[in-house]
């Protein structure tokens, strides 16, 4: 018997579905291995529970672990439960944490790493495994593996859908992978980390038929009708508008009507494409915006220009599709002029959705913004795989404290109302225009804050005068932040959806 579990991680969203131990688990069934999944985030379980439903299985062979870098120490604490225990099956630890900190997760007791994609890796360590019984039969130099990747996404059988029922349950849409990797050139981009440490193509995408026959599966096995589509960009090249017709088409072919979200680039949306898509039940996007000012865009790398962002949002308004913007207010060079343009931007947005208006450039392990500033001397110690640095310019830094104050003191309530639309949550479209309602609401008064700080600190005001300020303005909103998140409870018993996410870990 194989285990496959996911630990509680550290993250402000609701849960979700693993997809990645589910394609593990196919990969293993395939080849005649015994495989239970534990999603102890999907099925809200501590390590205790994790560990009896180990016992539950009979015989372990392996126990393969996916985690974030953040949810080091729940794995340190599982394995020192399960040795404790007497369980002696060999522990493997994968996913994005233990790709790039891979020494972290055998000092917290993992036999081996795997990093990058394993589908492929994995049943090959298994059945070495299964033929010594021991974990002898690898070099103890070779405990950290560099998992070979799939040229063809097509050969990979679908993911063991497992935990489907609890996801159904939780008014969750079923999450679907149609490609791995991105195009784009962000410096602060993981994916891109990811992709050049593993020596493999950018993006790899799935044929039409493939995705089609899985959504299809689906929807006649599960009568599921809304997914998320969980690309880190569903449509790079070459994907253009001849592709999204003939998936379009094919769906209409074989009579599918469903919903789907999906995360995308500004500069890959065009009318025909945001139409077609939109009459096949594309309803709510994601779409990395990151910034209102041309300079910080260009030092940030972003292949979309704010002309194709402007574009871009005014595209998806017009045909109502839901739109969490991604923004990437500070980093160590943001100046005044570009908060201001910043500030003119976000005036503009009269549709979208944000997590808030606070956002700041995370410096994480291996990207091109850390290495830039290790190279630099201006890389500090961080927490939770994210490095610090310090921002250039006095006024900005002033600033930034404020609106991470501003921010910090309504963040729960944030991510809690803007769940439904961006996780999303299988909701009817009155629900959906009701937490848009709110949605926008927040945003509106974030904007206010923003304008009036920028305009206290243009004018000279002290940084304890702005601090003062700052209080007194959180302070005066208390009530109505509480007053939003009693609406959005409301809205949560009306359509029988709870939030139980935790505060945001890098604020």
């Amino acid at each position: 018997m194989v285990i496959l579990l996911t630990p509680q991680p550290k993250i402000h969203r609701t849960a979700e579905e693993n997809l990645g131990i589910g394609y593990l688990a196919s990969a293993l069934r395939n080849e005649g291995h015994q495989v239970k999944i534990i999603d102890s985030w999907l099925l809200g379980m501590n390590n205790s529970q994790i560990l009896e439903q180990i016992f539950k299985a009979g015989q372990v062979t392996a126990i393969g672990i996916s985690c974030y870098k953040s949810s080091l120490d729940e794995v340190k604490e599982l394995i020192q439960l399960l040795r404790s225990s007497g369980i002696t099956a060999s522990i493997i630890a994968g996913g994005y944490g233990p790709s790039f900190f891979p020494n972290d997760f055998l000092s917290a007791g993992c036999d081996f790493v795997i990093k990058g994609e394993a589908e492929k890796t994995l049943v090959g360590f298994i059945k070495a495994l299964v033929a010594k019984k021991s974990i002898s039969i690898v070099n103890e130099r070779d405990r950290i593996i560099n998992g070979e990747f799939s040229d063809d996404l097509d050969n990979l059988s679908f993911p063991a859908r497992d935990t489907i029922s609890r996801s159904i349950t939780l008014f969750n849409p079923i999450s679907i992978s149609t490609s791995r990797g991105c195009r784009g050139n962000c410096k602060f981009c993981s994916i891109k980390a990811f992709v050049k440490q593993a020596k493999v193509a950018p993006w790899r995408g799935r044929s039409v038929d493939n995705i089609v026959d899985e959504i299809e599966s689906l929807y006649k096995e599960y009568q599921v009708d809304c997914f998320k589509i969980v690309d880190d960009s569903f449509l790079e090249p070459p994907r253009d508008l001849l592709w999204v017709k003939k998936f379009v088409l094919e769906l209409e072919r074989r009579h599918l009507a469903i919903r789907f979200r999906t995360q995308i680039r500004a500069d890959r949306l065009n009318k025909e494409i945001v139409e077609t898509m939109a009459r096949a039940g594309w309803f709510a996007t994601s779409i990395g915006i990151e910034n209102g000012s041309k300079t910080a865009l260009e030092r940030m790398g972003k292949r979309a220009t704010y002309e194709d962002n402007c574009r871009a949002l005014e595209l998806l308004e017009s045909y109502g599709i839901y739109t969490q913007m991604g923004m990437i207010l500070f980093d160590n060079q943001t100046s005044m002029l570009e908060l201001q343009e910043n500030l003119e931007f976000l005036e503009k947005q009269k549709w979208v959705t944000t997590k808030g208006i606070f956002t700041e450039m995370f410096a994480a392990k291996d990207t091109l913004f850390t290495i830039e500033l290790e190279r630099q001397g201006f890389l500090k110690p961080g927490t939770e795989g994210n490095n610090g640095y310090d921002l250039q310019d006095a006024s900005v830094a002033i600033v930034y404290r404020s609106l991470k104050q501003w921010h910090k003191s309504h963040a729960e309530i944030y991510d809690h109302v803007v769940n439904p639309i961006c996780v999303p949550k299988v909701l009817p479209s009155i629900g959906y225009d009701s937490y848009h309602q709110l949605c926008r609401q927040l945003y509106d008064q974030d904007i206010s804050f923003f304008s009036q700080l920028l305009e206290k600190t243009s004018s000279g005001f002290s940084e304890d005068k702005i601090g003062e300020f700052t209080q007194k303005e959180i302070e005066r909103a208390n009530s109505w932040y509480e007053s939003v998140e009693q609406h959005a409870q409301s809205l949560d018993r009306t359509y029988n959806i709870s939030y139980d996410a935790i505060l945001n870990p890098f604020l």
